[in-house]
């Protein structure tokens, strides 16, 4: 899950390059969010490689366009990021309020055949405060669509807490921070690994 803040907050293409360089580098399915404000700038991610697209302001700002890209690409292709502060959807790179509640939006999302929420409470992300289970349990619930939970994790006991919602809904996780600080025991084999060198 690759996040282009320059896109979201500028509408800037400028790490295309590096986008379609990591798309080229990994045979794993690489799912994007940032920026997407056009059916071309979702087609120019798809021809470099992106496998599936988070939108989050289009659809608040722009439903008719959103409509048009959805019919285009639908649910495989096309997901909904659901940015949270305090039960509010907040838009454009999580600088912009809504006064939407986060479940209200999701349940219109759904009536229109989403089938798949990336779920975030921006409190708890990039911080290793811990899941907010609850945000994601509540949309898998509301919504009886796949949600992927991002934020907060720490370490594999929360993995491992997570997984105990797959049967609810809740499939995958996003995990930012923890991993680059090596909070997970399997990070220290993968690092000698790397290393080429074998005690």
């Amino acid at each position: 899950h690759v996040v282009d803040f320059d896109g979201a907050i500028e509408h800037s293409h400028k790490n295309f390059p590096i986008i379609e360089k990591i798309c080229s580098s990994v045979i794993i399915p690489v799912e994007f969010a940032g920026g997407v404000r056009s059916i071309e700038d979702a087609d120019i991610l798809f021809e470099m490689g992106i496998c599936r697209i988070a939108i989050s302001t289009m659809a608040h700002e722009n439903r008719q366009l959103f409509n048009k890209l959805f019919e285009k690409h639908g649910p495989n292709k096309i997901v909904i990021s659901l940015d949270i502060i305090d039960e509010e959807l907040i838009t454009r790179g999580r600088q912009n309020k809504t006064g939407i509640n986060y479940l209200t939006f999701a349940k219109e999302m759904a009536e229109m055949g989403i089938e798949r929420f990336v779920v975030t409470d921006i409190k708890r992300n990039g911080v290793l405060g811990g899941p907010n289970i609850q945000y994601s349990l509540s949309v898998a619930q509301a919504t009886r669509a796949k949600v992927t939970h991002s934020g907060g994790v720490r370490n594999k006991d929360e993995l491992l807490d997570l997984q105990n919602y797959l049967n609810e809904g809740i499939d995958s996780v996003i995990i930012g921070r923890a991993l680059y600080e090596n909070r997970f025991p399997c990070q220290k084999i993968w690092r000698i690994a790397e290393s080429g060198i074998f005690n």
